[in-house]
């Protein structure tokens, strides 16, 4: 996992897994076949925006070889390099294992995939010190009861979710059997005590929220700091 810089715009020094945005630069033809073993070509600009992102924030490559480096190397010096050095990324090692979107009364929204791959032992992150400030290797059940590292609800689910696999390699094939990723979005609603509910999918009350009909800006802000009052760290809200 990765701790977001404390000048970060979008979730600042909370603990989350590496990766960003789908740039352009991975939706050029030329760079598809920097990449091996995707059995979608519809995914490809996603798995090479993933794999990117590894590279520029903790310096890994996973290449059929994985290794680590500290030197940083962003876009298409990313790309530039594996051209140079005859390289691949192994689009073979990623299973993709789930897909979340935030809810619509979130400002700063996202469409994020999340991707799953066996890191060899003694392959080390990086951390780019700019937009990550530090790395480390840790277990879900770990990572989801140390009280120094804030976690951000969505994270905090799929650590849950990862929880329940025995290792890395069991999350790999288990992601690899799925026919088809649905995505999961949740809802937002302040309840008639002004609390704020975050309801999951299959949840009581989740197919009763209107989420067209969005509550006061007031009673949404009150209520977004009563949760972060109890602990509970949200996706970038109104305060």
């Amino acid at each position: 996992m990765v701790q977001r810089s404390p000048g970060a715009r979008f979730m600042a020094s909370t603990w989350v897994f590496p990766g960003g945005a789908v740039d352009d630069i991975d939706r050029l033809g030329d760079n598809a076949g920097l990449l091996t073993g995707a059995a979608d070509g519809d995914d490809v600009p996603w798995m090479l925006a993933a794999l990117r992102e590894l590279v520029e924030e903790v310096g890994i490559w996973l290449t059929p070889q994985p290794f680590g480096e500290p030197e940083r190397r962003q876009g298409a010096a990313v790309y530039e390099r594996l051209r140079r050095e005859g390289l691949v990324f192994d689009g073979a090692a990623l299973g993709y294992f789930a897909n979340w979107i935030t809810p619509t009364l979130v400002p700063v929204r996202f469409d994020a995939r999340f991707y799953a791959a066996v890191v060899p032992g003694g392959v080390d992150p990086h951390p780019d010190g700019r937009e990550i400030a530090a790395a480390t290797w840790i277990t879900p059940s770990e990572a989801l009861v140390t009280s120094s590292m804030v976690v951000p609800l969505p994270t905090q689910e799929i650590l849950r979710h990862l929880a329940s696999f025995s290792s890395a390699e069991d999350l790999v094939a288990h992601a690899r059997r799925l026919d088809s990723v649905e995505p999961i979005q949740p809802k937002l609603h302040v309840d008639p005590e002004g609390d704020l509910e975050i309801l999951m999918p299959g949840d009581a009350g989740f197919d009763e929220v209107d989420e067209t009909r969005a509550p006061d800006e007031g009673a949404l802000r009150s209520a977004v700091r009563r949760a972060e009052g109890r602990g509970v760290k949200l996706p970038e809200m109104p305060r």
